[in-house]
């Protein structure tokens, strides 16, 4: 509950063990959270050779590309390619994977598709997880930028 406490063990952490896998993704993490999604990215490149982690670390950076393309265009299609990596690895039932694909294509200038994937990811999406994938849809729809809470569990 003590975000201080938390970012202080993380840099203690990381200071120790720079090449540990976990430390660094929830180094990622922390750094999206406050913003440096440039430096995160950087992390997560880092241990997608990781495969407890891969799926995880391609998840976020299809997050931060989507989110980083919408001011750098170019990034676009890194954040199409993290979130059909994610579709590879997951199922077709995967609400997580439907909405990357909707933020992705969303800043491919792929309206069609980001609506098709985020109505998807809100039809399979569990109630919990629903308001997000509302959220994100209503995004895409409103054509408004996209924004993330990276502090979501």
């Amino acid at each position: 509950g003590d975000q201080r406490k938390a970012k202080m063990d993380t840099l203690t952490a990381y200071k120790a063990e720079r090449e540990n896998s976990y430390i660094r993704y929830l180094r990622a993490r922390q750094l999206a959270t406050d913003g440096d999604l440039n430096t995160a990215e950087s992390e997560l490149s880092g241990i997608l050779k990781t495969p407890e982690l891969e799926l995880d670390a391609r998840r976020l950076l299809a997050v931060i590309y989507s989110l980083r393309a919408q001011k750098i265009p170019r990034l676009a299609i890194k954040a199409k390619e993290q979130a059909m990596l994610v579709s590879e690895f997951s199922d077709e039932a995967d609400w997580f994977a439907q909405l990357l694909m909707a933020m992705a294509s969303s800043v491919s200038d792929e309206p069609n598709f980001a609506a098709l994937y985020a109505d998807k990811s809100v039809w399979l999406a569990s109630e919990d997880q629903k308001p997000l994938a509302e959220n994100i849809a209503l995004q895409i729809k409103n054509n408004a930028p996209m924004q993330w809470n990276f502090q979501r569990r």
